[in-house]
């Protein structure tokens, strides 16, 4: 009978020791939980991108050469370029009903004469063209019948008043150019000839 007892005693012992000894019992080993870390959220700064204004370029203006005021005294053969010249408008051989044409610089135009004088009295007679059109604008001719009478010419000023080429007092803006129909000569002045860009009435 003792020994029996011994023997329920010794089961009971083991019992507990084994149950003891068990995960987080008195002898077993102790768990330390594991802290749950929270992320710390991440934030990218997007970066704010600043327009860089566009230079618009300033236009450079060339600004227009005045044109000078010449006379019959310069030596205007050799004017580089546009240039007022004061004389009197005369319409070349319009006694003989034929009008003086040609294309010069692309346009068809009328040869004119303007008259003048220089300081020492000598009298020059400049060979000058002039645009011509069926429906004339300032500064150009009405074309002409062949042949034509002199009540025929119709010279359009840049006002748009009417010229009739006898021997009218004008303002004409010009620029020079060879030759067209005629051979050098004795005055330097008619060595050249020239084509008309404005007229003014004096």
């Amino acid at each position: 009978m003792k020994k029996h007892v011994s023997l329920v005693r010794l089961v009971l012992f083991a019992c507990f020791v084994l149950s003891a000894c068990g995960p987080g019992q008195m002898f077993g080993p102790t768990f330390t939980p594991t802290p749950t870390i929270t992320p710390t959220p991440t934030f990218t700064l997007t970066p704010t991108l600043t327009p860089t204004p566009t230079l618009t370029p300033t236009p450079t203006i060339t600004p227009t050469p005045t044109p000078i005021e010449a006379t019959f005294d310069d030596d205007l053969c050799n004017i580089k370029g546009s240039f007022f010249l004061d004389g009197d408008l005369r319409w070349s051989a319009a006694y003989a009903g034929i009008a003086l044409g040609q294309e010069v610089e692309g346009s068809p135009s009328y040869q004119l004469s303007l008259y003048g004088y220089s300081t020492d009295e000598e009298f020059h007679n400049l060979s000058i063209w002039v645009k011509h059109s069926s429906s004339p604008g300032p500064n150009e001719v009405q074309t002409l019948p062949d042949p034509f009478r002199t009540r025929d010419i119709n010279i359009y000023a840049s006002d748009n008043s009417v010229l009739h080429a006898d021997l009218e007092p004008v303002r004409l803006k010009l620029h020079v150019i060879p030759l067209q129909m005629t051979e050098p000569g004795d005055d330097p002045l008619s060595n050249c000839d020239y084509v008309v860009e404005e007229i003014q009435l004096r």
